[in-house]
């Protein structure tokens, strides 16, 4: 597994898939039997997902796993956002080196605005285009 960025991977979990955090240490399952949340050990192998379990229902990394990072974009589309996802060759504008573009479009409402990200990975891409379009 690529090692990303811990803090991007906790805001995709918290305001794009919208899971809480589960504090362990403080006490149980912090909510109904069938909720999701999740947790940081602070390990390489991203933030584990608890769905209804006492044990991982997987791993989260989107900032380094394309698997995630599509989790991602699939919660995006269901918010409204139309996803754009190109690998960019050359010297195009606003590049000076190839480089994977990610763009979310807001479909309904019209306040939302159009965020794009470049990176040099498309999972990478795509989680700083989301932060962008939560930050709006």
């Amino acid at each position: 597994m690529n090692k990303g960025d811990r803090a991007l991977d906790i805001l995709m979990a918290e305001r794009v898939m919208g899971w809480p955090r589960w504090d362990m240490e403080a006490g149980d399952w912090p909510g109904p039997d069938d909720a999701t949340f999740y947790a940081d050990f602070g390990d390489e192998c991203g933030l584990a997902v608890y769905v209804a379990s006492d044990e991982p229902t997987f791993y989260f990394a989107p900032s380094a796993e394309i698997k995630d990072a599509w989790r991602v974009v699939e919660r995006m589309m269901a918010l409204d956002f139309w996803p754009t996802l190109n690998y960019l060759c050359g010297e195009a504008e606003p590049l000076d080196k190839p480089a994977w573009f990610a763009r979310f479009r807001c479909v309904r409402g019209g306040t939302r605005g159009d965020h794009w990200a470049t990176a040099d990975t498309a999972y990478l891409a795509v989680c700083l285009a989301a932060r962008k379009a939560f930050d709006d």
